[in-house]
């Protein structure tokens, strides 16, 4: 465990926020598009629509923001955190599907 903190901690902060936005955008389009009003029983559908979003929007943050508009670095490292975040959430979503599910 000590091992796992100390390489959090010399994750440089960027790679964190990538993660964290990975993270929180396929979060709340999964739980938007798998609501049906009070229930979440198309929760499977966000997963992957959450899923997708998140890794679009990283993905074209990398290519638009950062390469043509040039207002940034692109870094393939950017984006693979963003997909870690956004799997995290997706497998998250997965987790409250199955035990709403039961």
């Amino acid at each position: 465990m000590k091992r796992f903190i100390e390489i959090i901690k010399n994750v440089p902060n960027d790679k964190k926020k990538h993660f964290w936005a990975g993270l929180f955008i396929t979060l709340i389009v999964g739980l938007v598009t798998g609501s049906n009003g009070s229930n979440f029983n198309n929760l499977n559908n966000g997963i992957w629509i959450g899923f997708l979003t998140g890794a679009t929007i990283g993905l074209l943050k990398e290519l638009v923001y950062d390469w043509a508009l040039g207002k940034g670095n692109v870094e393939k490292w950017d984006f693979i955190a963003t997909l870690i975040g956004s799997f995290c959430s997706a497998f998250l979503l997965a987790l409250i599907y199955i035990i709403i599910n039961k």
